[in-house]
């Protein structure tokens, strides 16, 4: 379980530089507007809006809906809140599974954050009662093969011991389908791999810095330079480059 603590610095640390380096995010956030395309929506709450790609989706899709944004780094507010367009939604700072975000919602949406969630399934029963009638829920999440090159190498030179990174213990699909069937009946569910190329595996551990997706980082392990070395050589000869997996799972589904 990752510390929330943590998640947030990290999304707070980095909220000037995030959107240099949210690639990715975007397209999640653009598969989710087209899954959304042909809805009417009135009421919105969106989860962990971070700096506000997605919110401003929204708010572009559903010019006369009310739209509620919830997001755990006060920084992060501060930049989606100064995005032009974003004068009518209402912004909440807070713990996406605790903060007071209201009811009579008929869409209820997260784009790339459910991950970090400690009770997924907790949390989408009171997004469930926080709906209307025929609501709908939808979302996307990093699953567990997010950044699994990065794993492997880890593992091949650090040792199997353990899991080096808090992607891995990212809840798996068919705990993530479970957890929503569990409230809602499922119209669209899909999985999908990103995957994006670099320099060198210092531009990825930076890249994955800054946009706030390290978690936990690796428990304290130092890199040096030797160890970025075979690292970096580990890398090359088993994947023949740099590369990085994002493993992202779709989901559109209604209130029961």
């Amino acid at each position: 379980m990752v510390d929330k603590r943590i998640i947030e610095r990290n999304f707070s640390r980095n909220s000037s530089c995030y959107d240099g380096h949210s690639a990715v995010q975007n397209k999640c956030a653009a598969g989710l507007a087209r899954i959304l395309e042909d809805g009417r929506y009135r009421s919105i709450l969106e989860i962990g809006c971070g700096t506000g790609a997605y919110t401003g989706l929204l708010a572009g899709m559903f010019p006369e809906a009310e739209i509620s944004a919830v997001d755990i780094s006060r920084s992060m507010l501060e930049k989606v809140s100064a995005r032009p367009g974003m004068e009518r939604v209402r912004f909440v700072e807070g713990d996406a599974e605790s903060a007071p975000v209201g009811s009579g919602y008929d869409l209820i949406t997260s784009n790339a954050v459910f991950q970090w969630f400690e009770d997924i399934r907790g949390s989408l029963a009171d997004f469930h009662g926080k709906m209307e009638k025929n609501g709908t829920l939808c979302f996307s999440i990093y699953g567990p093969g997010t950044f699994r090159e990065l794993q492997e190498v880890f593992g091949l030179v650090l040792g199997e011991r353990k899991k080096w990174l808090s992607s891995s213990g990212f809840v798996s699909r068919e705990k993530i389908y479970k957890s929503v069937s569990a409230h809602f009946d499922i119209v669209y569910f899909d999985e999908r791999d990103y995957r994006v190329s670099f320099d060198s595996l210092l531009g990825l551990l930076r890249d994955i810095k800054l946009s706030g997706t390290r978690g936990e980082g690796l428990g304290g392990v130092f890199l040096g330079k030797n160890m970025l070395t075979d690292l970096e050589k580990t890398y090359y000869s088993r994947f023949g480059r740099i590369i990085s997996s994002h493993n992202v799972i779709f989901c559109k589904a209604l209130k029961r």
